[in-house]
């Protein structure tokens, strides 16, 4: 009886819900700009990447907390923004390895042992990938900024190649990939 009540509510109907989207590439490759070009946009600036482009940002975040803080004003605030661009998440994750060690009075990230504090850090990044969800919840489009760094990978079949990932811890960027529903590279 019960499994009968859930097929009776199959849908093939699809769930749209606005694009995860992340942005990774050089400095000076176009990245803030892509995210300017969006219509309705409002940038988290936790670089100084804005220095040329006329758009709407929030005050240069000091902390995570305010990060947060601003994240959950955008989410329950009333607002015409259709699109939040976090620019750059590499210079947000300084921002939470602080809160982690403030909060456990460690003096740096490593100081908690062999990568425990980037565990401890994960927390953290869940809360902020739930805030962004949010906003997405509420019909916003969320991109993500992030420089690049390229690791040398040498494969027996293919030679040696280089590869580029976001410029953020391991940890962090296993959670930022699953988390986002695109991911794109931008080179020159």
């Amino acid at each position: 009886e019960i499994m009968g009540a859930l097929l009776s509510k199959v849908s093939a109907k699809p769930t749209l819900k606005p694009p995860r989207i992340v942005v990774h590439g050089k400095p000076g490759v176009g990245k803030t700009r892509f995210a300017a070009d969006a219509d309705g946009v409002l940038f988290v600036p936790l670089e100084d990447g804005l220095t040329t482009l006329n758009v709407p940002h929030l005050p240069t975040p000091e902390g995570y907390a305010d990060v947060m803080n601003a994240l959950g004003e955008l989410a329950e605030e009333k607002h015409d923004y259709k699109v939040l661009a976090i620019d750059t998440i590499d210079h947000f994750e300084p921002l939470v390895w602080a809160s982690v060690c403030d909060t456990a009075g460690k003096e740096d990230i490593e100081a908690f042992g062999y990568g425990k504090g980037y565990i401890k850090a994960d927390g953290h990044w869940l809360a902020f990938f739930r805030a962004l969800d949010d906003l997405r919840n509420r019909g916003m489009t969320v991109i993500i900024l992030c420089h690049n760094a390229g690791t040398i990978v040498d494969d027996p079949q293919l030679g040696s190649y280089t590869k580029f990932a976001p410029k953020i811890h391991k940890r962090a960027n296993a959670l930022l990939d699953e988390w986002a529903d695109v991911i794109g590279f931008l080179d020159t």
